[in-house]
């Protein structure tokens, strides 16, 4: 498909019976399910209720929050429970969460793992085992919190958006990068 430039070309593309369009959403919906998930919770107001991994506890069987030993293919299992600044437990999901490990011997090893959100303020945290024989260094971060999501989600409704792009970078050189989009999590 050629790529538009101006308004002729695109009322032709439009206009071709080649091209059909399909709405993201059915008529008379403004809102995506999930996002009125995150449109539930109220409005921040004080930043010391957001995530603070330094008072959240990680817990991994068969190891501990700083390192773990493993061989090749061995999945190991964990879980995350957040507080906020003040170190309450956080009771309620949603937020962006990233495990990965780092090779402690030559720090280019790298695994990203997989996080499940338990709706609970907790986060089952599961990882393999890509080499064996040294000692990894586990990672988890809280990338997006939920209010952060939750005011993306309220600046598009009210059409106050730019396209933007995201960039989370670990202090061991771990970076995720999202596509310039008015969400961090579309799809």
């Amino acid at each position: 498909m050629c790529q538009p430039r101006n308004l002729e070309q695109w009322r032709t593309l439009f206009s071709s019976p080649d091209v059909r369009l399909k709405p993201f959403l059915p008529d008379g919906t403004y809102v995506f399910p999930w996002e009125k998930d995150y449109l539930s919770f109220p409005a921040l107001v004080d930043s010391k209720t957001l995530p603070d991994l330094s008072l959240s506890t990680v817990i991994m069987a068969g190891g501990n929050r700083d390192s773990v030993e493993c061989n090749v293919g061995q999945r190991l299992a964990g879980r995350l429970d957040v507080r906020d600044g003040y170190g309450r437990n956080r009771h309620d999901g949603l937020d962006e969460v990233r495990i990965w490990m780092v090779d402690i011997e030559n720090n280019k090893r790298r695994a990203v793992g997989q996080v499940t959100d338990l709706r609970n303020g907790s986060y089952g945290l599961e990882i393999t085992c890509l080499w064996s024989g040294s000692v990894a260094t586990l990672r988890v971060a809280v990338s997006y919190p939920r209010e952060l999501v939750r005011a993306t989600i309220q600046q598009v409704i009210r059409g106050a958006t730019r396209y933007t792009a995201g960039l989370f970078k670990s202090k061991d050189g771990v970076e995720e990068v999202d596509k310039p989009t008015f969400y961090r999590r579309v799809f």
